[in-house]
């Protein structure tokens, strides 16, 4: 969806057009009495083309400041209106008002601009995940489905073939419980956990339990506090060892960077081409025959950005696998 922005230039505050008016408003007062003493050297008693020279310089300025009233607040707000009622309408974005007023209003445009923006993209993840995780969950629904159904068909089936069709039921749903819990995980992984510090040393158990037999290897600054919780790190470096791991990788090396930032590396087979620009995505998997979800990266990648942070893929410093950049949050 292309981004459109609120064109740029200088605006008066709502502020100054309001001290402006006043301050025009308060002279009017000592601007007639001026006028008084100017045409009869005293200040009470107004004759009848007195009154109309006070009407001729009154008038004027009166209409000016329903002008700048009008020009700078009433007729931008109704135009916003409007374009917010028209953005609840339609379903694509229709473009902003071309005048704005004030600096507030234009402020006002941009934000409702963004999350109208927002909530677009927001409605096509939607749909699009949605449509994922129908596809995700029919596969293994299906066969223990087919497996349950061929079982109650045939009381004399053998021992050996009902076993089998027990176990894949058994494996389908584990699998089952496996993408929900990703999906679980996803879902928390999009809301900001608790911010705080946190340092390598204190996670690394929790990494030799996400993936058994990985060695581990930490470069840098490791002994740097980095700027996201315990629990934060642990997801998102916990599922990058837990994915080398189960790509056959044997070593993980960490390095942590200034900026704040980690790069990440493995020696496994490294990433396929042809999956390079969906990594990130829900359910890109090159693993979906052993019980691959493909949320663990997006899972990595939601966290991240919900603290601030990024992932990209990048090129390996010292191992030749699979490597990943992290931007922290500063």
């Amino acid at each position: 969806m292309p981004s459109r922005s609120i064109r740029r230039k200088w605006r008066p505050s709502l502020a100054m057009i309001t001290a402006a008016t006043l301050a025009l408003v308060l002279s009017l007062p000592a601007a007639g009495i001026a006028t008084l003493w100017l045409l009869r050297g005293r200040p009470l008693g107004i004759d009848a083309d007195e009154a109309a020279v006070l009407t001729g310089i009154l008038a004027p300025i009166t209409g000016l400041i329903g002008y700048i009233f009008h020009r700078s607040l009433t007729e931008p707000l109704r135009r916003l209106t409007a374009w917010a009622h028209d953005l609840d309408r339609r379903a694509d974005i229709p473009p902003p008002p071309p005048h704005q007023g004030t600096r507030e209003a234009a402020d006002l445009a941009q934000s409702l601009l963004a999350l109208a923006e927002r909530q677009h993209a927001r409605s096509a993840y939607l749909s699009s995940f949605a449509a994922h995780v129908s596809h995700a969950l029919k596969s293994p629904l299906t066969a223990v489905r087919g497996a349950a159904e061929l079982m109650a068909d045939d009381p004399t089936m053998p021992p050996e073939t009902r076993q089998r069709f027990l176990k894949n039921i058994l494996t389908d749903c584990d699998r089952l419980t496996r993408l929900l819990d990703d999906l679980r995980g996803l879902a928390e992984a999009e809301a900001p956990l608790p911010g705080g510090r946190c340092r390598l040393a204190e996670i690394l158990a929790d990494l030799d339990t996400a993936a058994p037999g990985l060695t581990l290897s930490l470069s840098g600054t490791p002994e740097r506090p980095l700027p996201l919780s315990r629990q934060a790190l642990t997801m998102v470096l916990g599922h990058l060892a837990e994915n080398a791991h189960q790509h056959g990788a044997t070593r993980l090396s960490i390095t942590v960077t200034n900026p704040p930032g980690l790069i990440v590396e493995d020696d496994g087979p490294g990433i396929a081409a042809s999956v390079r620009t969906t990594l990130f995505e829900s359910f890109v998997t090159t693993r979906a025959d052993t019980g691959g979800t493909g949320l663990g990266l997006a899972i990595v990648r939601a966290t991240l950005a919900a603290h601030g942070g990024s992932i990209d893929l990048t090129t390996g410093q010292t191992l030749t696998g699979a490597a990943f950049s992290i931007r922290l949050p500063v």
